[in-house]
Order: structure tokens, then C-alpha cells, then sequence
């Protein structure tokens, strides 16, 4: 055993646009595309017990993909999550959880972490809780793109930087399934996505990136006119672009236009968070 308790750190994820790509084993599977990973970090506090536990954000935890992972890997031990975001908006908090689960495992028990990355990424798999989020998580960071499908060691991402002056803005719109988006949505919107990417890969750079999400947004109906319209009355020239994953709105915004942007994004929605673009990869104690 590597130790009785241990704290790990681990960014979000909003992508902004996707297409799905299942293969042969759930290794083999993810997805092509391209998103944010984001900060502040989720935090997990483990401790060795003889049961299983889970607890996020103060509520028992028990969906589909935990029981997977402490099915591939005998967990054992209980796990006080703190996420700066809720479960199903659009935030990547079931991924970011099984990863966090799945490293801290790894250091209470000896597990390589290796094995604990594939194992997190075959349970989202498995449960289509997620395809390209935790090799999102684990290899990118600030703008990442998904040029290769699978999960880690399969997978390739390469990175953008963002700079420091701008930050991610979301607003909580609702709730949604991922299993019952990712059922939802017809080919040619993913389609769509293998054209944004293309796009992205010959100019990559952060403002292309946030044209192909918002039009990849509307195209698969979760930016509406309603949400449009919100965030245009609160626009001035330090709004870079917009888009809307599952129902979280996230916008670029530059730092000396957060104090006039989010009072009006706040007024319409109150559920408004600020985040920032940071390095990808798990935080293993002090972070």
C-alpha cells in the first residue's frame, strides 16, 4: 500500500465540439474533437476503508460509471469529491471523478498509474458517461484537440495555449444526459465536427476554435435563440466567442470585462462561475 490517505487535484473538461469514434475494445474508443480544460480542480480526499464510498459535493455517489471502475479495479476506500461545478451540466465532473478515483487509488494501493488512466477512460466508455474527456483531461491542456481517437496511450492530443487574460465564463443552463445526447445528435452534426476540426488543425488557434463550437453548438441545438440572445445583450468588445456544451454556456471573455460580463450574464442566470484554462494532468497532493 502506498499510504492510509491521499488528496488528488483534477482540471475540468468543456469540449466544444466532438465526434464519436467507437472501436473494437473500449481502449480503442473516443473521440475526435476539440475543448477546455479548466480550472479551479476537482479535489479528492481518499482514505483506506473496507467498503466502497463515494461522496460528491456532500451526496452519496453512485452512478453507472463508479461501478465499473471499482469493478476493474477492486477499489476499496472512501472518496470526498469537491467539485467546483455539478454532474451532468456539461463540465466533464463524471471524468474528472473516475480519474480522480482511479489516481488516488493507485497511490493508496500501488497501482501503476498507467493502468488507473485506462481504467477511468474504459468506465466513462462503458458507461457512455464520456468518449474523449479523460485523455482530454490526462494529456491536454488550456485549448486541447483530440486528433486521435482511444484513450490513453492510444489517443493523441495536442495543445494551444490560452493566454492568462482571458477567462472562461459558464453559466448553468440545466441538466442532461450524456448517454441520451450522445444518442441524440444525427451524423451529419458530427460530420460537422470533422470539418471544424480540420479547420482548427490548419489555423489553430483559440478564436477558430470558438467560431467551429458556437456554429457546432447551434447546429445540434444547444445553443438556442434564448441563450443567444442573453449573452448578445450582455456583449462588448472584451467577449471573444461562445458556445454551449450539453447545458453549460461557456464564453471567452478578457479579464478588464469579467466586472460588466458576469453581473449581466448573472441577472439572466444565476449560476455563473468563472474559470480559467491551466495545464492538464492529475495533482498529487499539494496543489
Amino acid at each position: 500500500m502506498g499510504g492510509n490517505s491521499i488528496s488528488v487535484g483534477v482540471p475540468l473538461h468543456i469540449t466544444g465540439f466532438w465526434s464519436p469514434r467507437i472501436g473494437e475494445t473500449a481502449l480503442e474508443s473516443g473521440s475526435r474533437g476539440a475543448g477546455l480544460v479548466i480550472r479551479p480542480l476537482l479535489r479528492v480526499q481518499a482514505e483506506l476503508a473496507e467498503d466502497f464510498e463515494v461522496i460528491l459535493n456532500g451526496s452519496k455517489a453512485d452512478f453507472r460509471t463508479l461501478e465499473i471502475l471499482a469493478r476493474k479495479l477492486g477499489l476499496r476506500g472512501r472518496y470526498v469529491v469537491d467539485s467546483p461545478a455539478p454532474l451532468g451540466a456539461g463540465f466533464a465532473v463524471s471524468a474528472a471523478t473516475t480519474i480522480g478515483i482511479a489516481y488516488a487509488w493507485s497511490q493508496l494501493s500501488g497501482l501503476g498509474e498507467a493502468e488507473a488512466a485506462r481504467a477511468a477512460h474504459e468506465a466513462e466508455v462503458e458507461a457512455r458517461t464520456g468518449l474523449g474527456d479523460v485523455v482530454a483531461i490526462l494529456q491536454g491542456s488550456h485549448l486541447e484537440i483530440r486528433i486521435k481517437p482511444g484513450g490513453p496511450g492510444v489517443g493523441v492530443v495536442s495543445s494551444i495555449e490560452v493566454p492568462k487574460d482571458y477567462k472562461v465564463v459558464t453559466a448553468i443552463l440545466g441538466s442532461m444526459d450524456t448517454r441520451v445526447m450522445l444518442e441524440s445528435l444525427p451524423l451529419e452534426v458530427y460530420q460537422m465536427a470533422e470539418d471544424s476540426l480540420a479547420r482548427l488543425e490548419s489555423s489553430p488557434s483559440l478564436e477558430v476554435f470558438l467560431e467551429e463550437a458556437y456554429m457546432f453548438s447551434k447546429a445540434a441545438g444547444m445553443l438556442t435563440n434564448e441563450v443567444e440572445d442573453a449573452v448578445e445583450s450582455c456583449r462588448d468588445e472584451g467577449l471573444l466567442g461562445f458556445f454551449v456544451k450539453k447545458r453549460v454556456l461557456a464564453a471567452v471573455v478578457h479579464a478588464s470585462s469579467l466586472s460588466d460580463f458576469v453581473p449581466c450574464l448573472r441577472r439572466r442566470y444565476p449560476r455563473v462561475m468563472v474559470f480559467e484554462t491551466c495545464r492538464g494532468g492529475v495533482r498529487v497532493g499539494l496543489f
